[in-house]
């Protein structure tokens, strides 16, 4: 009796990255795990957005009249000299709305800005063109005018004692 011929036939794989299965491992083949990482991204993604949108943009502080333009708020600075707090925000912006529910409805930092500040909101995708005019890149930010000229500008969150603190700081500077 006689012994078949051993397999001369070439393989894909080298024999020392074979698994004992005889399977490529999932690092040497990309197409294996990439579609389900992918998903596992998008799926993340979209909970993510879900959460935000059942969240809900928060609503504009009391602190600003929504109709109020950067243009009035500037006129009424230079005629009384008061600074003008503006503040540049989006409904999308997760950021802004943390800002607005926390440092910018704080009863404290409302009280001193109604009666130190005009105060001016300026909502990013309905009013492109003051967000323009100030030099918007990133949101949320917070600008201090005197005027039509900006005084100072903070991008990103701050607390309410360190808002206060900031505008305190300008409101007695501007003398």
């Amino acid at each position: 009796m006689t012994t078949p011929p051993a397999s001369t036939e070439p393989t894909n794989t080298p024999p020392s990255s074979q698994t004992p299965g005889g399977a490529a491992p999932v690092a040497g083949n990309p197409a294996r795990w990439l579609g389900p990482l992918i998903f596992a991204i998008l799926a993340f993604a979209i909970l993510a957005a879900v959460q935000f949108m059942n969240t809900g943009a928060v609503e504009a502080p009391e602190m600003f009249d929504t109709s109020i333009t950067l243009d009035e708020a500037a006129r009424a600075s230079a005629e009384d000299g008061r600074l003008v707090l503006a503040f540049a925000t989006a409904e999308w912006c997760g950021p802004c709305q943390i800002y607005k529910k926390n440092a910018l409805s704080d009863p404290e930092v409302q009280s001193w800005v109604g009666d130190n500040m005009h105060t001016v909101y300026i909502d990013t995708d309905r009013r492109p063109e003051e967000a323009q005019r100030l030099g918007v890149s990133s949101i949320p930010v917070t600008f201090l005018l005197r005027g039509d000229e900006v005084v100072d500008r903070s991008v990103g969150v701050m607390s309410a004692d360190a808002l206060l603190r900031w505008l305190k700081q300008h409101a007695s500077s501007s003398g």
